[in-house]
């Protein structure tokens, strides 16, 4: 990366995590129609902050279940990792080199809560695919 796209980079995640933590202690009152732009802001970063949850809780499961085999734990840790890296970078791309203003952080939410939607369903189906599949390899749980 050049020194320009790091400095958007650090600029887009010291955004993203204050307005995460200020988010975090507003109250979206009327997720359907919010009032102002502030509140679609704060109710974006919640919509965000579950799916965000959601998906660190199916990750812990996950991780349960591989804990026997260290290089398999490696690989999900990788994977989550190189993932979150991918989806900041789509958002950043998805608003482009402009973005700015009052809307921009519902728009990076916004964005990043459908990608987190997205990686739910696939990490989900990893944990319901039939034993044996050359396609999935959590092995269930242990009873």
């Amino acid at each position: 990366m050049d020194g320009d796209m790091i400095k958007r980079v650090s600029l887009a995640c010291a955004v993203l995590l204050t307005v995460t933590g200020v988010a975090r202690s507003q109250d979206c009152k009327n997720p359907q129609n919010p009032e102002n732009q502030l509140e679609m802001n704060f109710c974006a970063a919640e919509a965000f902050r579950r799916a965000d949850d959601s998906l660190q809780s199916l990750n812990q499961e996950i991780r349960v279940r591989v804990t026997a085999d260290p290089m398999f734990r490696a690989m999900l840790e990788s994977s989550h990792s190189s993932w979150v890296a991918y989806r900041d970078a789509q958002c950043l791309f998805v608003l482009g080199p402009d973005a700015a203003g009052s809307s921009e952080p519902w728009a990076r939410f916004t964005c990043m809560e459908r990608l987190t939607q997205l990686r739910l369903e696939e990490m989900r189906a990893l944990l319901e695919c039939e034993e044996g599949s050359f396609l999935c390899r959590v092995p269930p749980v242990k009873q």
